[in-house]
């Protein structure tokens, strides 16, 4: 097999993939925004950093709500060019999906050998390059196919690059995905550990090396901005969970790992992890077969600190399922790999048999599940364009003295003028602790988004103030809890004051003395 060809197919596969999208959901890719008011977060992060150099969300003040600030910087570029939204939906879009490309290709080159037969490690490529919740993730606008990329880029160098490169991308990891370091020491100590110690000494001496610099450097921005070391996320979501560790790690396996076509059986995942470290364990196997076995595994311990640290709540809906997506090129691309390992070892003559059968069980899987995930990322995006995005549009007619109190922060803060105080805390830090109302007394609200199970106005407070709804016009799939399918803005009328409840935490208010608010609540209503 030609060098260029494995190339070519993993590409065409990708664009295949992405041809299915388009032909399932023709308006997605140009007409609709993203799946979550999430990746309008980080395109108020990428939009600043593009004008202004800055990780800020509201204008001027730096944030900490970006856990990914490697997105924000890499998405940022097109702002650098254009102000114009369908060009940058568009070319958010496309950078991700080129990611998405690049990850197929680096688990290619990682477990690849020149003397071996390539057909089971380009099966597995093929299948990562057109898995439809990759590919429908690349596209979403989140760092998901960013830090995929850097998941399969450490599964590569770890076999292929020098310290000096290993170390550099260790750094950059973290940047895209917190959890990422601990594929910086697990997949090398893996892979190398009993076969070749000066090698794994180094790789280990890289990955120190470069999380400590990525690590240290965040934490020290992060100290000098909000006094917290921390993102802000990790102090708004971390351990907010009504389940125990043990329950979110069920949750986390048996529902929502099982519902990702190729690792959809609790059965076959447990068969392969128990395969693959058996292969870890013998000294025997080669070293891409180590390397197949160790991204395996590793993928597995990434997805259980994942289910540890944000508890699966909703199973079925992206918001949670995207956690675990950036090791998913490594759950799925060795599993040719460890079968062919198998058959070889056990029953050589039925090879090409069980070859066969895997690339129909795996093309099968993966041609059956596209259609309606590209419909659901789709049907996601127009319910955030129905309810966040328009709030956030009807608000353009502000003033940018105004303040708006949320839960949703990004479609709005992106779209509309006034100042936001995200209420969660995750771009405001001075949420976060016990001494935020007098943040909020200075930041009286002009209005509020209301959003069911999230915030309310108490009944005392809310006599009275004029509101605008906002619903999806399909069904909600964004998340099983429908009663989010409807949001409110509320004027908050001058001379009222009451409580605002946020996840449990009251908060008082005192409207603000502006009357330029409540023209747009009613030009909108």
């Amino acid at each position: 097999m030609s060098r260029c060809l494995p190339i070519l197919l993993i590409v065409l596969a990708a664009l295949v993939s992405l041809l299915a999208l388009v032909t399932t959901s023709p308006d997605y890719l140009v007409a609709l925004g993203f799946p979550l008011d999430d990746a309008w977060i980080h395109a108020v992060y990428a939009r600043n950093v593009g004008l202004t150099g800055s990780l800020a969300f509201n204008p001027g003040i730096p944030a900490t709500g970006a856990t990914a600030p490697l997105w924000a910087w890499v998405t940022a570029i097109p702002y650098v060019f254009t102000d114009q939204l369908a060009t940058l939906l568009v070319a958010t879009k496309l950078v991700g999906f080129g990611l998405h490309v690049l990850t197929a290709l680096l688990v290619y080159g990682a477990l690849a050998e020149r003397d071996a037969d390539q057909l089971p490690r380009l099966v597995g490529a093929l299948v990562v390059a057109a898995h439809p919740d990759l590919v429908a993730a690349s596209v979403s606008g989140m760092e998901v196919p960013l830090a995929a990329c850097a998941a399969a880029a450490i599964l590569w160098a770890q076999r292929r690059a020098g310290w000096v490169v290993y170390a550099v991308l260790c750094a950059a990891a973290p940047l895209a995905r917190p959890e990422l370091a601990t594929l910086s020491v697990i997949v090398p100590t893996l892979t190398w550990v009993g076969r070749d110690h000066r090698r794994l000494r180094t790789l280990l001496a890289g990955a120190v090396i470069g999380s400590g610099v990525s690590f240290g450097g965040l934490a020290w921005r992060n100290l000098l901005v909000s006094g917290l070391p921390l993102p802000a996320t990790f102090y708004a979501k971390v351990g907010d969970s009504p389940f125990s560790v043990w329950v979110a790690e069920r949750r986390g396996f048996m529902d929502l790992l099982t519902g990702i076509p190729v690792v959809d059986s609790s059965v076959i995942v447990t068969v392969l992890l128990g395969l693959a470290v058996y292969t870890v364990a013998t000294q025997k196997p080669t070293a891409f077969h180590r390397t197949a076995s160790a991204a395996f595994i590793a993928g597995m311990i990434f997805c259980a600190v994942s289910f540890a640290l944000v508890a699966p709540l909703d199973a079925d809906g992206f918001y949670f399922v995207r956690y675990m997506l950036p090791v998913l090129p490594l759950l799925i691309g060795p599993i040719p790999v460890l079968i062919d390992d198998l058959v070889l070892a056990h029953a050589p003559r039925l090879r090409w048999a069980v070859v066969v059968g895997i690339c129909v069980f795996l093309g099968t899987s993966v041609a059956i599940d596209a259609p309606s995930r590209y419909a659901r990322l789709a049907n996601d995006a127009r319910n955030i364009d129905d309810v966040q995005v328009a709030m956030g549009r009807s608000l353009s007619a502000a003033s940018d003295h105004d303040v708006i109190w949320v839960t949703d922060a990004g479609a709005i803060r992106y779209f509309g003028k006034p100042f936001v105080v995200d209420m969660i805390g995750l771009n405001v830090p001075d949420l976060l602790g016990t001494q935020s109302q007098p943040y909020l007394d200075v930041h009286a609200p002009d209005y509020f988004e209301v959003v069911p199970g999230w915030s309310v106005l108490e009944a005392q407070s809310d006599a009275g103030f004029e509101r605008q709804s906002f619903a999806a016009t399909t069904s909600y799939t964004v998340t099983s809890f429908q009663p989010m399918r409807q949001q409110s803005l509320v004027l908050c009328t001058t001379g009222s004051g009451g409580t605002l409840v946020v996840r449990g935490r009251r908060f008082r208010f005192q409207c603000a003395p502006r009357a330029s608010a409540s023209s747009v609540v009613r030009r909108n209503s």
